[in-house]
């Protein structure tokens, strides 16, 4: 692993490379300074053994980080890359768009396949003429069978653990897995969870103060990643107090509280 991610300005809603001098770092472990960090930060740390990101950028994360009293510059270095990293491709809706589909419509296979387990197990009518498996090259299989049929459907219901006293229980445990995403906010979604990230510097019992989602706002400004709704440009101020203060805390904190809306029902 000897790849190095590279900072990208956000210019025009479009991520540019930077013109001006780059500073490179070990690409580091942030589990020391972020509790739990999300599954979706694994993909940068394996994939990545070098981060490069703007002097001038790596000298606002120190101002930063003695400001309020933090250490570990070279980790948040990592951080803001990754953040940036895990956050472009739902900005630009570069996500692989038949894997996507295929994610939409997984809960509602899910349905399918309870409505005809349950015919199998709870109502004890088992009078399905076959089942039919369908190939890519269109090639289409049907066995059936009444016994081979049958036994293929208690090999599902076993294989997933689920009988007649625990279909209810398990049907709502495989289905609650398989809440989907709306895309079309997947970015806000992926901007709520950044936030919640950070947030666990300072959250304790689901509060957080306005002065730490100031911080939590500038850098993830300087990760390219907008919290304003607004079509305006992330602008970096000359000096640090107007950096925070320019921060749309509002903003900031509702994605720190989260919603259910980025996902389909």
């Amino acid at each position: 692993m000897d790849k190095m991610y590279t900072l990208q300005e956000l210019s025009k809603s479009t991520f540019i490379p930077f013109s001006e001098e780059m500073v490179q770092f070990n690409t580091l472990d942030v589990s020391s300074i972020i509790k739990d960090p999300n599954e979706l930060f694994l993909n940068f740390y394996k994939q990545f053994a070098f981060v490069s990101i703007p002097k001038s950028y790596f000298d606002w994360i120190e101002k930063l980080l003695t400001e309020y009293n933090i250490k570990c510059q070279d980790k948040f270095v990592t951080l803001l890359c990754s953040f940036q990293f895990v956050y472009l491709p739902h900005m630009d809706k570069q996500l692989d768009i038949p894997l996507v589909k295929d994610f939409n419509e997984e809960h509602n296979e899910w349905e399918l396949f309870f409505n005809v387990l349950e015919e199998y197990l709870i109502k004890d009518n088992f009078d399905y003429k076959n089942i039919s498996f369908q190939f890519e090259s269109k090639k289409k299989h049907s066995i059936n069978n009444y016994w081979v049929n049958k036994d293929i459907y208690e090999a599902i219901a076993v294989g997933f653990g689920i009988t007649k006293d625990n279909f209810f229980e398990r049907k709502k445990e495989i289905l609650n897995d398989t809440l989907k995403l709306n895309l079309n906010k997947s970015d806000k979604y992926i901007l709520s969870i950044l936030v919640q990230t950070l947030s666990s510097l300072w959250s304790i019992e689901g509060k957080i103060q306005n002065i730490h989602l100031r911080f939590i706002g500038f850098f993830l400004n300087l990760a390219g990643v907008k919290v304003s709704n607004d079509n305006q440009p992330i602008e970096i101020f000359d000096s640090l107090e107007d950096n925070l203060k320019h921060v749309e805390v509002k903003n900031v904190r509702h994605y720190y509280n989260g919603r259910t809306k980025y996902f389909h029902k």
